[in-house]
């Protein structure tokens, strides 16, 4: 799989856009013990729709947004 290639190259993780990147994929890292970054997501609407993907790290140019994001799925 691509995530035990990664794994093999020494690599700690992959960053790959958030329009392809879902809930599968991430697992499948995740038992590798890799790490899933996406990028770049600046539009509310794809941030509600990344968060649950469970990836690692999340490039945005809006922050703030994020994080207000963030802060309303956790209460």
């Amino acid at each position: 799989s691509l995530a035990e290639k990664t794994r093999k190259l020494g690599a700690v993780g992959i960053n790959l856009s958030h329009k392809t990147c879902t809930k599968e994929l991430v697992e499948v890292f995740h038992r590798e013990k890799l790490l899933v970054s996406v990028w770049t997501v600046n539009k509310t609407k794809d941030m509600i729709k990344v968060l649950p993907l469970g990836a690692d790290n999340i490039t945005t140019r809006n922050p703030s947004r994020l994080a207000k994001i963030i802060e309303l799925n956790n209460r």
